[in-house]
């Protein structure tokens, strides 16, 4: 299957891959490793007895593509910056993704990459319009928010020393994370880009379960109340002590002002209509929307066909 496939259907809630994924609540994931289908395989063999000059130039193209989509897989595995200085910079990070893809000659990809680069390029071309509507104004909605997301990290399996003192710092940074992230969703208010109030009824019981109640019952201690794996018995102790420590001082104080803005000027203020063409510049944003998510779709299919 194609790596890319397969970060695609991860992506799009697709079930029945057969590959790991890496890290999945990251904003970039570690980088996976290649592997070729049976059938791009076979077709890439022939043209190489048919062609050899041709499966050169098609090498030579395959490593541009791989270096594009490589780099973009290395981004650090941490909790991320989302203030409006670093969404300028990813904005033109993805532009530039996109002008290195306008250099690569696809006739000459072997049919292994040509996959790659159907569903990657378009992909890309999502992310640059995210970036242009600023949909990090709008970090939460009804079944998503990136206060929820943290959980989820909670919960991957932590199998050496440095994840869990990896954990312990990311927790620390949370603070400055959340600042961020209320600075953009009341930018996001100012202009009327937000959820439709409606659908915020109720989602901030998932803030308040992590800024009350002890910090060993709480949902990012539990890697530390899970057997620690590939931890001296000599470390778990101070380690399941700063994490608490981290948890009370510092992840709950920002849990607390989380709740207390979205309870208090976050939802109060959101927009009450439900059409997402109400949004600023609506109808170019809800096509735009359309676009992308019936893209998604409609590539897995077909490449699921192709690979058949």
């Amino acid at each position: 299957m194609s790596k890319i496939l397969y970060l695609l259907e991860m992506m799009n809630g697709a079930e029945g891959i057969s590959d790991i994924e890496g890290k999945a609540t990251r904003v970039g994931g570690s980088e996976r490793g290649q592997r070729m289908s049976f059938k791009p395989a076979v077709l890439l063999g022939a043209a190489a007895l048919c062609c050899l000059p041709c499966l050169a130039r098609a090498q030579s193209a395959d490593e541009r593509l791989r270096a594009i989509y490589k780099e973009e897989w290395k981004w650090p595995d941490r909790l991320p910056r989302v203030d409006p200085a670093t969404q300028v910079m990813r904005l033109r990070y993805w532009q530039d993704v996109l002008h290195k893809l306008d250099d690569v000659p696809r006739a000459q990809l072997s049919p292994e990459e040509q996959i790659n680069y159907d569903v990657y390029r378009p992909e890309i071309e999502n992310f640059v319009a995210d970036q242009k509507f600023r949909d990090y104004e709008m970090p939460a909605n009804s079944d998503s928010a990136f206060w929820t997301d943290l959980g989820y990290t909670a919960r991957r399996p932590f199998k050496t020393l440095t994840d869990y003192k990896n954990w312990i710092a990311q927790m620390r940074d949370i603070p400055r994370y959340f600042r961020e992230q209320i600075a953009n969703m009341r930018a996001g208010l100012a202009r009327g880009f937000t959820p439709p109030r409606l659908t915020l009824q109720g989602r901030e019981k998932s803030i308040a379960t992590i800024a009350e109640g002890k910090p060993e019952g709480n949902l990012l201690y539990t890697p530390f109340r899970e057997p620690m794996v590939g931890v001296q018995p000599s470390d778990q102790d101070m380690l399941k002590s700063e994490a608490a420590q981290v948890i009370r001082e510092i992840v709950q104080p920002a849990y607390a002002d989380l709740l207390k803005f979205f309870r208090d000027e976050y939802v109060p203020h959101t927009r009450t209509t439900l059409a997402a063409e109400a949004l600023p510049d609506g109808k170019t944003y809800y096509r735009q929307k359309i676009r992308a998510r019936i893209g998604v779709q409609g590539r897995v299919s077909g490449i699921r066909a192709v690979l058949a």
